[in-house]
């Protein structure tokens, strides 16, 4: 299988200005806000290629010459790095859907409406599509205060209590449970098995982290005029009870903040890291399910990052994971997907 690329910058595909002086592609792709990026090196031995302006567009495909090529993301360029001696130019990019609207700071408050309300009207406010997963889409907010604070880190926040990733992500603003294994659209990612043979190596640590049977969260009761408290039990877990420090507007937010913060203590239970060959199909938000191998690796993981890297004339991929909750259909994505072909 011999590894392919293509670049677009703009609306013009560069792919054959640069043929071999491309000497690496390095592309990671990450589960939260944190934006994914996008790096090239390029041999600059006559000084023959134009530096990219800071701004400018690039999209880029990889995968293999024989099955086809899938586009990997849209990037900005923010920062380009000369090197005289080897001649080298290295371009560094973001994911273009952060745009920096969601940066600004806002005061206002959101009252007696849904997850999915709140997504759609951010999104709209920013020229984006929502993309919800209608699981999580109906969930209702009491009320909750956004003070002086940007969409970007209202969203975090507000997906923190939900256990869910509320982000711009591929040119739409998405809402999906974490490791639920479900796009925006509430369509399963199709989860990954791999087997020994698949992997280059793997490396799995548990961590000694506190324990904890429950969680407690209060709320308050305005028909009782009193403050009340929910548990969430931990399934097979020993040990304290954590409680959350605010109380929520309805006994529902409640219970959905202390099931979210024990699915979050869960996946710290262990972590895992995997090389492998490329990939294409590897992908953040996508379960994985490690079979065969020794207890410790074996059982379902969430990907939490993913890195796509071609240099050298080979295309690797290696990713880090979390204990894996929830959804996902358990079955194999495939090899790397058949994008059409392109290559030069």
């Amino acid at each position: 299988m011999r590894p392919a690329f293509r670049v677009m910058a703009g609306s013009t595909d560069v792919s054959a200005k640069l043929g071999d002086r491309l000497k690496r592609i390095d592309i990671t792709d990450v589960d939260g806000v944190e934006s994914d990026t996008l790096e090239l090196e390029i041999d600059d031995r006559d000084n023959a290629v134009e530096l990219p302006r800071k701004g400018a567009i690039l999209r880029v495909w990889i995968g293999y010459r024989e099955t086809g090529l899938d586009l990997m993301g849209t990037f900005k360029v923010d920062e380009t790095g000369v090197e005289t001696n080897p001649a080298t130019i290295t371009v560094h990019a973001k994911a273009a859907d952060v745009k920096d609207s969601f940066k600004a700071q806002k005061t206002r408050h959101w009252e007696n409406t849904t997850l999915g309300e709140i997504i759609a009207k951010i999104a709209g406010e920013h020229e984006l599509p929502p993309n919800v997963d209608p699981q999580i889409a109906s969930r209702r907010i009491g009320y909750i205060a956004q003070t002086e604070e940007s969409d970007l880190h209202f969203l975090t926040r507000l997906g923190r209590r939900h256990d869910a990733l509320l982000a711009p992500k591929n040119g739409s603003l998405i809402g999906v449970q974490r490791g639920g294994g479900r796009s925006g659209s509430g369509a399963a990612l199709g989860g990954l098995v791999l087997r020994p043979g698949d992997v280059t190596n793997a490396r799995a640590t548990t961590g000694d982290r506190p324990k904890h049977a429950a969680i407690e969260a209060d709320w308050y009761d305005r028909d009782g005029a009193e403050r009340r408290t929910v548990v969430f039990q931990q399934p097979d877990a020993e040990g304290a009870i954590m409680r959350l420090p605010h109380p929520y507007q309805s006994e529902e937010e409640a219970l959905r903040a202390a099931e979210a913060r024990g699915r979050e203590l869960g996946r710290a239970e262990g972590s895992l890291s995997v090389d492998m060959p490329g990939r294409t199909d590897v992908a953040a938000e996508r379960p994985v399910t490690m079979e065969g191998f020794r207890d410790g690796v074996a059982g379902r993981w969430t990907i939490e990052q993913a890195r796509h890297s071609i240099e050298g004339g080979g295309y690797t991929t290696s990713f880090e994971c979390g204990k894996g909750k929830g959804g996902g259909d358990g079955t194999s994505g495939g090899g790397s997907g058949g994008g059409g072909g392109f290559y030069e």
